[in-house]
């Protein structure tokens, strides 16, 4: 075997080398393509669970203040109506 045909080898073994190196790259590509389109979704996901999570706030302010509402009312109506309506937290100690 001749310098030249050893050269030829080891230049097509680095060829064969190169080729399954660049089909795992093109496979790793794909994997995080992958991922990225997995991880856009998860982010719009998360970006609708913190808007519902700031309805819910809402939403329990406007409950609080509703509720505080009818504790009020319900503590000034017993007085008038001399009957208890609720027992506050105090008083049930």
């Amino acid at each position: 075997m001749t310098n030249e045909e050893k050269i030829l080898n080891i230049l097509e073994s680095m060829q064969g080398q190169m080729n399954r190196m660049e089909s795992r790259m093109d496979s790793m590509e794909s994997k995080m393509d992958s991922m990225e389109s997995r991880l856009s979704n998860l982010e719009t996901k998360m970006e609708q669970v913190q808007e519902d999570i700031e309805i819910i706030k809402e939403d329990a302010e406007i409950t609080r203040e509703a509720t505080n509402t009818l504790l009020a009312w319900a503590e000034r109506a017993q007085i008038e109506i001399k009957i208890p309506l609720y027992q506050k937290q105090d008083d049930a100690s």
